[in-house]
């Protein structure tokens, strides 16, 4: 188990405006420089930089989830409305 996640351990920022658990061992984070997601399984922990794929570095400050398991995530400056489909993640 992870005691603590920040850049050093690959996190996009240490500000971190919005969490949002996706599934058991899965967890979206918001931060100031884009969207990360937390892979846990066991003792081990990954962190996967979706942001880079669509290239927005923004601050991300609203998340929901859908009972299909698809991500909406919108952005602070440009009211962008991100969707990351399940099998995008």
């Amino acid at each position: 188990i992870v005691s603590s996640i920040t850049r050093k351990n690959g996190l996009s920022n240490n500000f971190i405006l919005n969490l949002e658990r996706i599934r058991p061992g899965q967890i979206a984070v918001a931060t100031a420089s884009g969207l990360d997601l937390i892979h846990q399984e066991g003792t081990d922990t990954t962190i996967q930089k979706l942001s880079t794929g669509i290239n927005n570095y923004e601050p991300l400050v609203s998340m929901a989830v859908d009972n299909r398991g698809n991500l909406y995530v919108t952005s602070e400056f440009s009211n962008k409305l991100f969707k990351y489909s399940a099998g995008q993640y």
